[in-house]
């Protein structure tokens, strides 16, 4: 579960028309990749990148194809129900599995490696259960976009041996959103999100009650009509981040005086609001080129 941008920019429809020759060449090279890995278990986590990955394999090995969502008190909500619209549409086979993250440690003390053991694992458990099938491969949703922020979670991956088709073939999230937005798949419009333990700042340990505030303050939010939210929550203080093109409605002064209520009935000692919006890897900012280095070379 990758922090992706998801501002307006990247939901609004794109300029890629799919009746493009160029770009329909560039969707049935993924397809042969696709089929060129075998049989292949798909880490659907819902959004939008396994959403396309799931949508494709339909198309094109649907018989070879197994969904496999994991379930963790660290997946936002969106995504859940991403997934679940996405197995009531597709005939793929789909199953969920259990994942307490809880359970590690490595994972709670929430140092800058944390999501490189989550992520191994996570995928480890996706892994064990393909191999019970008998299926050859393991692929996930990172897209070439996902190079460019510092990403612990991608080595763990690899290590494990997972491939990432959307990543070696060079899709970006706006081609994804272009032809699943041409399928009709709801997820075209579908805001990026990530794993609830990237609102919890480096260092600070990360528990369930921290977890449980943000996923109810960011319910609060998008059941307000905010659809892209982070509240980043330090030392059980709130820090709201919506979409740029959303700050002006957040701003009205009834409103915050509304959302600071709630969020205090929440739990929260304190409630902010971060004036510039939704930034992107905004945990990852706060390390420095040392801490990322040093991290690197202990993964």
């Amino acid at each position: 579960m990758s922090e992706t941008n998801p501002d307006a920019s990247d939901r609004a429809p794109v300029s890629l028309d799919v009746n493009d020759a160029v770009f329909q060449q560039k969707l049935a090279d993924l397809e042969s990749l696709l089929q060129s890995y075998g049989s292949i278990a798909i880490a659907c986590s819902g959004g939008v990148d396994s959403s396309f990955l799931a949508a494709v394999c339909e198309r094109c090995m649907p018989e070879r194809t197994l969904l496999v969502h994991v379930r963790s008190t660290l997946v936002p909500a969106i995504e859940r129900r991403g997934f679940a619209n996405l197995r009531d549409r597709l005939s793929l086979e789909a199953i969920e599995i259990d994942e307490d993250a809880f359970d590690d440690p490595q994972v709670t003390e929430n140092n800058p490696r944390r999501c490189y053991f989550c992520k191994f694992t996570e995928f480890g458990g996706i892994i064990e259960v393909a191999r019970e099938r008998g299926i050859e491969t393991v692929i996930d949703g990172s897209n070439i976009e996902d190079e460019g922020d510092y990403r612990p979670g991608l080595k763990a991956i690899s290590e494990l041996g997972v491939r990432s088709p959307l990543r070696e073939a060079g899709w970006t999230k706006a081609e994804e959103r272009a032809w699943l937005r041409a399928w009709g798949f709801p997820a075209a419009d579908q805001s990026s999100s990530a794993c609830l333990a990237s609102r919890i700042p480096y260092g600070e340990e990360i528990t369930r009650e921290k977890i449980e505030l943000v996923a109810k303050c960011e319910a609060y939010l998008e059941e307000l009509g905010f659809s892209v939210v982070r509240v980043r929550l330090s030392n059980m203080r709130a820090a709201i981040e919506v979409g740029v093109d959303e700050r002006a409605r957040l701003f009205d002064v009834k409103l915050l005086d509304q959302v600071d209520a709630a969020f205090r009935s929440f739990g929260c000692k304190d409630v902010l609001v971060r004036a510039r919006g939704y930034a992107q890897g905004s945990m990852n900012s706060a390390l420095s080129a040392e801490a990322i280095a040093a991290a690197k070379g202990g993964c």
